[in-house]
Order: structure tokens, then C-alpha cells, then sequence
């Protein structure tokens, strides 16, 4: 993810009121009992470095079949990245990996463009078996010696959100199968897009086999800046191929970042988002659509106020939201899983909707590492069929500089009043790059429950891509 800079018009209206108390920070562990998770053997799809920002997604059909995305940035330099994606059709036992379609060593879309690179990867599998690999795509590939120069304001570039499709088992992805959410690719652009998430409809209401994206889009821009920015939602309703106009969703001049979607068992659309407010505090939110996506309700606050991560490290870190969402019938309880900065130490913690589909507010956070030890981030959040919530992250609690991390994990089967002793997923301490993304990902086996985790083993410094099993005893 590229950060943009902005600016506020002089008419600003502060958006972040308290709708939650402030700082009501979770300060002691959350309960543990019971076995940590029982961890599979570790896999590396890929084969090719450096790579960062992951996530994945399973055949809701069937759970052999799994999808993962990646930027990688080893077909031009370390600035110019590129999304490949691996699939298994055999639960892991065998991968194939490719990069999305490309023009000699460019991404390539639909409309004849080609880009310079591509990056902020996410997928999405539907009950038809069709795979969906979102990204930004940015710069136009002739465009790459417009490099900024000391006191000259650069043009906005070009860039937009598109979505790619192929169908399992054999996931071919095409330039013709790329297709434009919103995009200009004319310089200087007024606009930017940035971390778009791609979620399907696999419900059995009206609305199943919609396919929506959510991402930050910026207006206004110009030189170096952008006027404002805005979480906007986007919805197909045939398979990728055409889409609406960009919903916004979020309150202008707000500083938002982050967004991420989820899809009930009911069709319910759920959009989070996290805003950030001086001193380095932050909120999560979250809008709810009945409708496919037409309209949105009002927006409410679902964390309280709390402190972004800030702790010293060389890569990029935030504490943007984790939703994850039951399916259990009567009990589709939402949670909010992310990383919190307390003092000079992080949490991992969560919050859940005291009543189902995100009704009745949330509750307060509760931590669910089982050290205090070093730090972490970037969580990432699934829950089963069964109701078990799963969660993964990066933590550097084996180490004594935070450069060098490890992969925990741990489940509740309990909606949260009780959590595993966290599991150590990566057998040794990885090593980190500069930039080691900013998001990972994990799925679970609808029935069986067994989850899998995906992260980067080391960023810019040769990481790659990885996965294992996490089996509940």
C-alpha cells in the first residue's frame, strides 16, 4: 500500500466525536485454557523474492482447493511490484504460481492498458468456483522515468482498482478477464485508489454471486496531494465483468484508512474501516448493507479510542481492522480483530457484537496474546463453520529487536471468553525487510475447522510466500 498525502479543505468538521469512551484500552491477557493449536508442516509456494502483502482465500465448495496473493517484486526492482498468485487444488500439497497477465514484463488490463506495476492484492472465491484477484494498478508503464524531482510537483499518475477472474481448478487468469472498477489512466489524474478488498456473495439470498470491492479512493489530487479521501464500495452482479459507481461510504475529511468487507450468511454486507485522529489514535468503524450494496446504513463506532501502533521498527505497521463473521445460524456474531499500542508494548485484541449481524454495540477489547513480551502486528482474522474464531499475526516475542519476528496463532470455540495458548507457527525467527506489507491473511476449512495462515518470510529481505495448518485438538 502507497501512502498519499492529503490536505483539508478550510470548511473541516472533526467526524471522530466519542461515539465509544475513549481509550478504554484492554490492559491484562483475556482467559487461556485448553491446547494450542496443532501446527501443520510450513509450505512456500512460491519461488521467487522478494514478496509481501498476503492473503488467501477457500473453495467454499470444496476446502482443497485454496487461492493466495502476493506482491512480488522480482520481475523488475523493489519499487514496481507485481501480484502472482499460487493454487492448490490438493489442500497444499502441491502449488502452481503465476503473475497476474502481463505485456512483456507489465501488468496488463482489459482496456489495453499497461501499467508499471500493481500491488495491494486481494481474492475471493465464489460457490460457482470463480476467483477474483483485486489490485491497485498504477503509472503507465511509458511513464516510469517520471521519477520526483527536488522542488518540482509531480502530476498525479494514473492508477485504478481492478478485478481479474478465472475459475477453479485451473485459475488462468487473462489481460481480457481484468476488468476496470474505477480507473484513469490519463495524467495527471485527480484521483488515486488505494487497499482495495474483494468479497463474494456466497449466500443462498437474492443477492448471491454479487461480487463487491471496497478501497480508499482520493480526490482532488494534484502535485504531490489529494484534497480528501473516502472509503468507497463498488458491486457486480455479473461475475466481475461490469461495475456500479463508486458508493461512498465514510464521511468526507475524515482521515480513514484500511477498509475491508465481509459477507453474512444472509447477504448482509459488512464495510470496516479505521479513522485516525491527532496524537496518533485511532477508531474503527463499521456500515452494513441489506440490499447488495445500494445503500448503506449510518456508520457506527465499533472500537474505542486507542493508540496506533508506534513502536520503532524499520518496516511499516498499522492497526487497521480484522472483521471476521459467524455463520452459525442464530449466532452471527461479528468480531474486530487488531493490534493496539499500550505504553511501549502491543496487544493483540478484539472486540465482538453483543448481539448478532453487529447489532447491540461491541464489547470492550481483550487481548489474546499470552506474553507481553516484544511486539506485534497485522493480525488477521477467519471464523469456521462451527463458530470457531481463528487468528494469526507477527510477533516478536522470541526476539530481542523487533526485526526479527515469528508467526502465533490461537482459536477461541467459545465467542471469545476463553482463547488457546498461543501456538508458535514458524519454527525459527524470520528475519525482516524494510517492508514486510501491511496485511496478511488466513481462511478456514468451513467444517473441519482447520485454518491456514498466510504471511511473507521476510519482506524485502528474499521473503516469500508461506503457509501451514492449524488443526484445533
Amino acid at each position: 500500500m502507497k501512502r498519499v498525502a492529503w490536505i483539508l479543505p478550510l470548511l473541516f468538521v472533526a467526524v471522530c466525536s466519542a461515539q465509544t469512551s475513549k481509550n478504554n484500552h484492554a490492559k491484562t491477557p483475556g482467559t487461556f485454557r485448553g491446547s494450542p493449536y496443532i501446527v501443520g508442516r510450513i509450505s512456500t509456494p512460491t519461488s521467487t523474492t522478494p514478496e509481501a502483502e498476503e492473503v488467501n482465500a477457500i473453495d467454499p465448495n470444496n476446502s482443497t482447493n485454496v487461492v493466495g496473493v502476493i506482491t512480488d517484486y522480482s520481475i523488475r526492482n523493489v519499487n514496481e511490484g507485481t501480484t502472482k498468485y499460487v493454487v492448490t487444488t490438493n489442500a497444499g500439497g502441491t502449488w502452481t504460481q503465476n503473475f497476474v497477465p502481463l505485456a512483456g514484463t507489465f501488468p496488463t488490463t482489459s482496456d489495453g492498458v499497461q501499467w508499471l506495476d500493481n500491488r495491494d492484492p486481494a481474492v475471493a472465491i465464489d460457490r460457482l468456483g470463480n476467483v477474483f484477484v483485486a489490485g491497485v494498478y498504477e503509472l503507465l508503464a511509458t511513464s516510469k522515468d517520471g521519477t520526483p524531482k527536488p522542488g518540482v510537483p509531480r502530476p498525479h499518475p494514473p492508477a485504478g482498482i481492478y478485478t481479474c477472474q478465472a475459475t477453479l481448478p485451473s485459475v488462468v487468469l487473462t489481460a481480457a478477464s481484468c476488468h476496470p472498477v474505477f480507473t484513469n489512466p490519463t495524467s495527471p489524474n485527480p484521483f488515486s485508489e488505494d487497499k482495495p478488498c474483494v468479497v463474494t456473495d456466497n449466500s443462498s439470498s437474492a443477492t448471491a454471486g454479487n461480487v463487491y470491492v471496497a478501497w480508499l479512493h482520493f480526490v482532488g489530487c494534484q502535485g504531490a496531494t489529494c484534497q480528501t479521501k473516502y472509503i468507497v464500495f463498488s458491486h457486480s452482479s455479473d461475475h466481475g465483468v461490469t461495475w456500479s459507481s463508486p458508493l461512498q461510504l465514510s464521511k468526507l475529511n475524515a482521515d480513514v484508512e484500511w477498509p475491508q468487507a465481509m459477507v453474512g450468511n444472509d447477504g448482509t454486507i459488512y464495510v470496516s474501516w479505521q479513522t485516525l485522529s491527532s496524537g496518533n489514535l485511532a477508531q474503527h468503524w463499521l456500515a452494513t448493507s441489506t440490499n447488495g450494496g445500494l445503500t448503506f446504513g449510518t456508520p457506527q463506532a465499533i472500537t474505542p479510542t486507542y493508540q496506533d501502533l508506534v513502536f520503532n521498527s524499520t518496516y511499516r505497521k498499522n492497526s487497521g481492522p480484522n472483521i471476521a463473521i459467524s455463520s452459525v445460524a442464530g449466532a452471527e456474531y461479528v468480531y474486530d480483530v487488531y493490534a493496539q499500542q499500550i505504553g511501549s508494548q502491543t496487544q493483540i485484541v478484539y472486540v465482538r457484537s453483543n448481539q448478532p449481524k453487529g447489532l447491540g454495540g461491541f464489547t470492550s477489547p481483550v487481548p489474546m496474546n499470552d506474553s507481553q513480551a516484544g511486539q506485534r502486528l497485522f493480525p488477521a482474522a477467519t471464523v469456521d463453520n462451527n463458530g470457531t474464531l481463528h487468528v494469526a499475526w507477527f510477533d516478536t516475542r522470541n526476539s530481542p529487536v523487533v526485526s526479527k519476528y515469528d508467526i502465533y496463532a490461537t482459536y477461541s470455540t467459545d465467542l471469545g471468553a476463553t482463547f488457546a495458548p498461543n501456538a508458535r507457527v514458524t519454527p525459527a525467527l524470520i528475519t525482516a525487510g524494510k517492508f514486510i506489507g501491511d496485511y496478511a491473511g488466513i481462511v478456514a476449512e468451513p467444517t473441519s475447522g482447520v485454518a491456514h495462515p498466510v504471511w511473507t518470510s521476510g519482506g524485502l529481505n528474499n521473503g516469500k510466500l508461506q503457509t501451514s495448518t492449524l488443526t484445533v485438538p
